[in-house]
């Protein structure tokens, strides 16, 4: 996924109720997501992807749960992410 392009929507760069951490984070998750309904990539991916450390990509997922950005289906080998933009 090194070469291409993500698609970032307005609304998520210019969001005043989105801090930092969660925008990169969301931005991620849509590389991951591309034209797929879901994305799949595991918590160690994301941290490295974001450089944030495993506890704040958690606390960032559920800040972005919280305010409805997206919805984690866990299971105990996947974490499913949907994403509501």
């Amino acid at each position: 996924m090194k070469n291409g392009f993500t698609k970032i929507p307005n609304k998520i760069l210019l969001s005043e109720k989105v801090n930092g951490k969660e925008k990169i984070l969301l931005c991620i998750l849509l590389m991951h997501k591309m034209n797929k309904k879901d994305c799949f990539p595991s918590r160690p991916l994301i941290a490295k992807e974001t450089c944030l450390n495993i506890r704040t990509v958690d606390k960032t997922v559920k800040s972005l749960e919280v305010k409805g950005y997206i919805k984690v289906d866990r299971t105990s080998k996947v974490n499913k992410y949907k994403i509501y933009i």
